[in-house]
């Protein structure tokens, strides 16, 4: 259709997921009931019966909700204060509601309803999902995609990775090569779908969205093909397609060229950039048109974790690359994204080695 964890106890993460996912919300003030957890990869509570669905509680940074994966700030930084720092079964808890399916999508939240996405273990069904934040009952149950054909993922991935965006009236999902909708938020309505956005995932697709002003920022990189595209928000018409530098891919092996990242919008000096870091590159887009601004080429395989910038730095993971000791490595780079064109070797501020599996 076209426009219109913790790693000592993951095999039991994955197993609890399989059967069931939850959500769970903390007690808090009446500002802000609940704050989300960062990073979906890396943070699950584990339960009696089987794991939760990314732990999350929620801060209003705008009075709004928590809009995007990390936030709507896009850093996975609260400023609320006075919010529980632990919690298990019993305490803690203002409500529990069981979620059909299996998801590593954080929920998204807007004013008094929360979204989240969920999905048959098989991906026959893919869903949208509207709870009520403060009861915790399940308004909405839509089902958005029933793909006829399924391609293989990672044993440990789901056909409900990527977060949801959400902004007033209307909220975003997104399935990968699966389609990418967009829902009325009051009564789930779907107002346009694409499903002729496609790449080869190998592994199951990962990257979530991103609004910025009337664009549904997707990325789509596959072992086939890597690429970025701007779309209307309000119609899902394609404004902007932004294809990865094939002088930089074309040399890495096909698993390779693969990635999960999702970007970042920053502002130097007044003006907007779209950060993506993708397997072989750091890539500074405008995010108006899709134009390149500035590249770091570093890395052979995929990326996962998605930038970030403290005080006009932007800190990010490179994929792995095979050190001079033969091994498997990854760097984490600090870069002044003052720049253009390669400057790969003029705003790296410093750099460290870091294990290839980067989650956060």
């Amino acid at each position: 259709m076209g426009p219109g964890k913790p790693v000592p106890t993951l095999k039991k993460s994955i197993s609890g997921l399989q059967r069931l996912h939850s959500i769970r919300l903390s007690k808090s003030s009446t500002a802000a009931i609940i704050f989300i957890m960062r990073f979906i990869r890396a943070a699950f509570i584990l339960c009696t019966g089987g794991i939760l669905h990314p732990a999350f509680s929620f801060s209003q940074q705008n009075m709004n909700g928590w809009t995007h994966f990390r936030g709507s700030g896009l850093d996975g930084i609260s400023d609320q204060t006075g919010l529980p720092v632990t919690w298990d079964d019993s305490t803690n808890i203002a409500w529990k509601t069981p979620i059909e399916g299996e998801g590593w999508s954080s929920p998204v939240i807007y004013d008094d309803r929360v979204w989240l996405t969920t999905a048959t273990r098989e991906g026959h069904e893919m869903r949208a999902v509207c709870i009520d934040l403060i009861r915790g009952k399940i308004l909405l149950n839509q089902v958005v995609f029933t793909p006829d054909t399924l391609h293989g993922k990672h044993d440990i991935n789901t056909y409900a990775t990527p977060t949801p965006a959400i902004e007033k009236d209307r909220v975003y999902v997104h399935f990968g090569r699966y389609g990418t909708a967009c829902l009325n938020s009051a009564d789930g309505t779907v107002l346009w779908k694409r499903t002729d956005l496609q790449c080869e995932h190998i592994q199951g697709p990962g990257s979530s969205l991103l609004i910025h002003k009337k664009k549904l920022i997707v990325h789509m990189e596959g072992s086939d093909v890597q690429y970025i595209v701007g779309l209307d928000k309000r119609t899902g018409e394609t404004l902007w397609r932004a294809d990865r530098p094939k002088e930089v891919y074309d040399s890495l092996e096909y698993i390779g060229k693969k990635a999960y990242v999702t970007p970042l919008i920053v502002k130097v000096n007044g003006r907007e950039l779209l950060i993506s870091n993708g397997s072989a590159a750091c890539i500074a887009y405008d995010p108006e048109t899709g134009q390149e601004i500035w590249r770091i080429v570093k890395g052979i395989d995929s990326t996962i974790a998605m930038p970030v910038e403290y005080k006009g730095v932007i800190y990010f993971y490179t994929g792995f690359f095979i050190g001079e000791d033969g091994e498997k490595q990854a760097e984490l780079l600090a870069v002044d994204p003052d720049g253009k064109g390669d400057i790969g070797a003029t705003n790296i501020l410093w750099r460290m080695p870091s294990p290839i599996l980067q989650l956060l």
